[in-house]
């Protein structure tokens, strides 16, 4: 059989809505020589011929690779499709379903939730309910398949219980214990680019070279262009001691400057390793991370120029509110706002309390003077 006539098969049995492994099995040939044309078929609509359209529901497989294209083209991140993407085959798992559909119950979800409730926090069983919602939406959204009502499932409120700003004395332990680490100039780096620009941790590990070479003198400082959660961008200012201290580090093909001792770059999780590992050498009881040292950097800054708006556009937050939430108040400050009433209430106390004891003395004063009268 020719090429041409295999890839013709091929969309023929794609448009009847058969998997593309099935359809490499049964042409005996793998998808590249077939064609990519097979691949961008309709599935779900009926072959040229036929009156009415023949519905044919996808398989998982296919769902879940078309919702992980649909958040693709939403510009999510790509560790967070891969999250929700291995969420909903493991809960399907879980339900003991088949996995070549898409059916699952709100009571069977709900059942599942109770049984993990036993094992799981309750922001992890969120994030379940959370991925599978929205994989709910798109099939029900976007393929038209309407399998399950998607304010049945069960929702959980997390409150986040709200973490302690870090100690000073706990910051000055951590930056001194950064040189007893294996690598204490990149490290010591990371950590400074991280704690004076208020960078996240995925944005200082995906900074390369070219932006501190394409860096711009603002005012005694450079002015780097990131790019940030939601694809964001904004500017952050660093010394020109750091940025010269890291273009004089290796160059390398990717650009990445902050690598591992395998001559990896740095990842998020590295970076949190590594402030674990600060905390352990410096023998602090409080979890220092690299979001808390975003945190430090922006309750600083607000605690010295009161200037809310700006802070919050250099920490690439869209709504101020949300700025709010990264504030750590210092106990001492708070302690020295709540002495303003006590210190007015115990002086008035106090005048009160010689103003009676005049008045006594006087009062025995007279009574001693009219003693000696009489």
């Amino acid at each position: 059989m020719e090429s041409k006539e295999k890839r013709l098969k091929a969309v023929s049995l794609r448009r009847k809505g058969r998997r593309l492994c099935d359809i490499s099995k049964e042409l005996d040939q793998p998808l590249a020589t077939i064609g990519m044309r097979v691949k961008s078929v309709r599935v779900g609509y009926a072959p040229r011929g036929m009156r009415k359209p023949c519905r044919v529901l996808p398989t998982l497989e296919e769902a879940i690779d078309g919702r992980m294209d649909y958040l693709q083209v939403k510009n999510l991140y790509s560790s967070t499709r891969e999250d929700r993407r291995i969420t909903v085959r493991a809960l399907h798992r879980r339900l003991d379903k088949e996995e070549n559909r898409t059916e699952v119950t709100a009571q069977d979800m709900l059942n599942l939730m109770l049984e993990r409730k036993k094992f799981c926090r309750p922001i992890t069983i969120a994030g379940y309910l959370t991925a599978y919602r929205s994989f709910l939406s798109y099939v029900t959204s976007v393929l038209k398949i309407p399998i399950m009502d998607i304010h049945a499932l069960p929702r959980i409120r997390v409150r986040n219980k709200k973490k302690d700003g870090i100690k000073p004395e706990n910051m000055h332990k951590f930056l001194a214990a950064i040189k007893d680490t294996d690598n204490p100039a990149r490290n010591a780096m990371i950590i400074e680019l991280i704690l004076t620009t208020g960078m996240r941790v995925s944005e200082a590990c995906s900074i390369t070279r070219d932006q501190f070479l394409d860096a711009d003198h603002v005012n005694g400082r450079y002015a780097i262009k990131i790019t940030g959660k939601f694809w964001k961008e904004r500017f952050i200012f660093i010394s020109p001691e750091l940025r010269l201290r890291i273009l004089k580090l290796r160059q390398y093909p990717d650009g990445h400057p902050f690598r591992h001792k395998l001559r990896w770059p740095l990842t998020t999780d590295n970076v949190r390793r590594l402030c674990t590992y600060i905390c352990d050498l410096a023998q602090i009881d409080q979890a220092i991370t690299p979001h808390l040292l975003r945190h430090y950097y922006l309750t600083y800054l607000v605690n010295e120029t009161k200037q809310l708006d700006k802070v919050a556009e250099l920490a690439g937050h869209s709504n101020i509110e949300t700025t709010w939430t990264y504030l750590h108040p210092d106990k001492e400050a708070l302690a020295k706002i709540s002495r303003i009433m006590d210190q007015n209430f115990y002086h008035k106390s106090t005048f009160q309390q010689i103003k009676q004891k005049i008045k006594n003395w006087i009062k025995s004063l007279l009574e001693y003077l009219r003693s000696l009268i009489l």
